[in-house]
């Protein structure tokens, strides 16, 4: 039995942001003939525990053989008061092969997380932390006639309505380091048939994506939003993650 528990502080919203993380994970490994159960905030003794959002856990005492997936670029874990040591007494899970944090789990296409695919909408949706680098891009992109919103602390059902009017979805990196992709962000619209658009880079996490995401620069969002394809999205139903996560789980 696998416990796969979400770590949510009370009164913490953005701790939300992981939550299609515990729900594939979850939906995963069962597709993987594994029993699996999900919980909140809660380390059993009678399974084995998958942590998500281990960062938001503080110093704790794990049980043995605990695996922490790790969500947060390594730069970013000094933040947090006791998870490296959280992690070092774990079995670790990324989603990055640039993180160096253990095994990369692949986010792709989940049967039980698909929806039917619906007309895309009218705008460019941004959701995630409003960096400055971030701001500015989306901002160049409005100046330059791109309808852009922005689903910033906006998760569940909210989320989910803006993204039912969204004309595409964007990932941008926090950063001007482009060695990290994000594909917690993209598979989520790509279940719904969204066209997902990527700033480019140089990850390998990203290679099961270029079929059904359009990476490109910077300064060619504008021209990849306005020649946005569905059908490119829809490929990604074709890309399936069961035997690499069949690896993890044994």
């Amino acid at each position: 039995m696998l416990n796969v528990t979400q770590i949510r502080p009370p009164g913490y919203l953005h701790a939300h942001a992981l939550d299609d993380v515990a729900q594939y994970l979850a939906h995963m490994i069962a597709a993987c003939g594994r029993d699996v159960r999900r919980s909140v905030n809660q380390l059993a003794t009678d399974a084995t525990n998958l942590v998500v959002g281990g960062h938001l856990l503080g110093p704790a005492e794990l049980p043995p053989g605990s695996i922490v997936f790790n969500s947060e670029p390594v730069a970013e874990h000094g933040r947090w008061p006791g998870y490296a040591a959280l992690r070092a007494r774990a079995i670790g899970w990324d989603y990055s092969p640039v993180n160096g944090a253990g095994a990369v789990v692949p986010f792709l296409y989940c049967a039980a997380m698909a929806q039917p695919v619906r007309p895309p909408g009218g705008a460019l949706v941004f959701y995630g932390a409003l960096t400055p680098r971030r701001v500015a891009i989306l901002d160049g992109l409005r100046s330059a006639g791109v309808p852009v919103e922005v689903a910033y602390g906006t998760y569940g059902a909210d989320r989910d309505a803006r993204l039912a009017r969204a004309g595409a979805v964007l990932n941008l990196h926090k950063t001007d380091d482009a060695r990290t992709f994000e594909p917690i962000r993209c598979f989520y619209p790509l279940h719904r048939g969204l066209p997902v658009i990527s700033e480019e880079t140089t990850d390998p996490a990203a290679d099961d994506f270029r079929d059904s995401v359009a990476f490109v620069p910077v300064e060619g969002i504008a021209a990849a939003f306005a020649t946005r394809d569905p059908a490119r999205a829809a490929r990604f139903a074709r890309t399936s993650a069961l035997a690499r996560i069949a690896q993890l789980v044994g």
